[in-house]
Formats: structure tokens, sequence, C-alpha cells
């Protein structure tokens, strides 16, 4: 894919965005918005049975009101993207571990969840779209595992922006879940320009990543998987979605993978609130903001959130405080 068509692609993708979801929250001056939050307890299982009040918001200082707090039906749409460059050949079992991840996304994903399988290397390739079966997608998944080879350079960036390109209008139940070992040295597409595109879809984006490495967020060796393991974690935090590391160890067994990573994962991803919040004024710049569970059982720790942590303006907004600077 050449530059000029990421660029078009990139275009198209934003201003779909921006006038689809941020216009629509337009005709209430944009204080009411919709995003989902996953909550969880110490031990990773998701919270149940939490209603508006249990939740406490805050942006830029101010208490904004939780309206409402309903378990989402599940993930609608998602989109699997499956890094086949060369730099998964790492370790003897890495790739064959992200194959496996992916075909257990694929098989334990709800039924009622519409599925897509997309790889990534020098190319971009669509292995499944929304219309193709499960079976057809893990066939093609057993194809890659006889073979085991993964070869050319890595292109994050471009490939989840020609997934928002396949999505259209995107929505918080929509989801990319991205299997990878975390470098980016192709795209065209730099991590600014992502982050403006995810902020805007209002989409979850999962980044899985395969390697022996520290936390997301650890300060470790300089090298382009590791910088490329801190921008899928800061798509992850701005999206709301949730991360994981996985051994390539556990490339020999299919059912330890989906039991141990795939299964916990697809659980608290689809046992998520949609919440209806709406803000104290409207925003004039991407802005910070806080929600907590502040009412617990006795005894009870306090659960783990995982949500979007910026909040966008109004186009009108953004674009008349941008003049004004």
């Amino acid at each position: 894919m050449s530059a000029n068509r990421v660029l078009r692609t990139f275009l198209l993708v934003l201003a779909c965005l921006w006038s689809g979801a941020l216009s629509a929250q337009q005709a209430d001056t944009c204080l009411r918005r919709t995003l989902l939050v996953e909550v969880t307890d110490q031990k990773g299982n998701p919270v149940l049975d939490l209603k508006p009040d249990d939740f406490g918001a805050e942006v830029r200082g101010k208490r904004a009101h939780v309206i409402a707090a309903t378990p989402q039906a599940g993930i609608r749409r998602m989109v699997i993207l499956l890094d086949t460059s060369g730099s998964m050949r790492g370790e003897p079992s890495e790739f064959l571990t992200a194959l496996r991840v992916a075909a257990g996304l694929v098989g334990l994903a709800p039924p009622q969840t519409r599925v897509a399988l997309m790889t990534f290397s020098d190319k971009i390739e669509i292995l499944g779209d929304f219309t193709a079966t499960r079976q057809a997608m893990v066939d093609q998944l057993r194809k890659m595992d006889q073979a085991a080879t993964s070869h050319g350079r890595t292109r994050i960036r471009d490939a989840v922006v020609e997934a928002l390109g396949m999505l259209g209008p995107t929505g918080p139940e929509d989801a990319l879940f991205v299997i990878t070992d975390g470098g980016d040295n192709a795209s065209h597409t730099d991590g600014t320009q992502l982050e403006k595109l995810i902020g805007g879809a209002g989409i979850r984006l999962f980044p899985l990543t395969v390697g022996e490495y520290p936390a997301f967020g650890t300060t470790y060796f300089d090298s382009p998987e590791a910088e490329g393991v801190r921008q899928l974690h800061r798509l992850q935090v701005l999206s709301g979605g949730l991360g994981a590391q996985f051994d390539s160890s556990l490339g020999k067994d299919s059912a330890e993978v989906a039991d141990t990573v795939v299964a916990p994962l697809l659980a608290q991803a689809n046992d998520a609130y949609r919440l209806e919040l709406e803000l104290p004024e409207p925003l004039k710049k991407p802005s910070h903001w806080k929600l907590q569970v502040v009412n617990l059982p006795a005894g009870a720790k306090r659960p783990q959130l995982a949500y979007p942590d910026e909040l966008l303006p109004c186009p009108s907004a953004w674009a008349s405080n941008k003049k004004e600077k």
C-alpha cells in the first residue's frame, strides 16, 4: 500500500469519524457522552450489578453526572490484526503463539459478534471480512500455522488505519485486537495521527503483545519493539481498551492459549458498562478526566477501571479554539 493510499484512507476515516460520532453529539452541545467502561476486581473478574450512583466522575475539576450505567450487549464488531512480519520470528514459537491467539479470538468471540481478520507486514491483507465465516478464517490461520513463516517489515499503525476504514462509522461497541511484538518500522501513519483517529472513533483497542517484555508503561531497553509497545499502550489507554502480554511458550498448546489469554480478555471486554455521561460544561480542547467506583460493599477492595482517558470537544469548539490561538 502506497503512502498516497494511506493518506487517502486516513483522511476518509477522519472525515467519517468527525462527521459521525462527534457531530451526532453536537445537537446536545456535546455535553452528553456515551462510552464503555470495564470494571474488574483484583483477580481480573468483571464487577457486576453496579448502578449509576456507584460511579463518580470529574472533568477539569468539576463533577460530571453519570446518567446511566447499563451492561453492554457485548462487542458488536471486532477486527483482529495479526502481525506476520519478520520480527515475529524472534523466538521459535512466537509466531505460532500469535496464530493461536488469533484463532482463539475468532473461535471464542460471542456468536452475535461480527468478526474480521487482517494480517500486516510490508503488505496489509484481509483474510476474512465481516461476510466471511469463522471456519474460513480458522482454516486460513491453520494454513499459516503449517507453514509457520513470517517475513517483511512491520506496519502496525497503517494496519489500524485500514481496519478503521473497513469498519466505517464506529462506536464503543466496536473493537480492534492487535497481535504483535510491538515494533513498527514501516508505517506511513505517525503516532500522533493515529491517536487522533482512535480518540475520535470511540472504538476500543486491545494490544496483545507476544514476547519477553516488562509490563506496559515501564522503561526498558531502547528498541523498535519497546517503542512500539509504549505506543500501543498509549492507544489502549486513550481508547479504554485492555492489554495483555503472553509468553511465546504458550504456542505449543492451543487450549492453554484460549484458557489463559483469550477467554479472560473477552470476558472483561464483553462485560463492560455502557455509561451515559453528562459533562458540567462544553469542552474546548481534549481533556483528561477521572472515573472511579465510589460505592463499594463493606470490606470490598477498590476495583480496577479501564475507560478512555481523554474526552474530545465538539468539532466546532475545537476549531474555534485553534483559531483563537
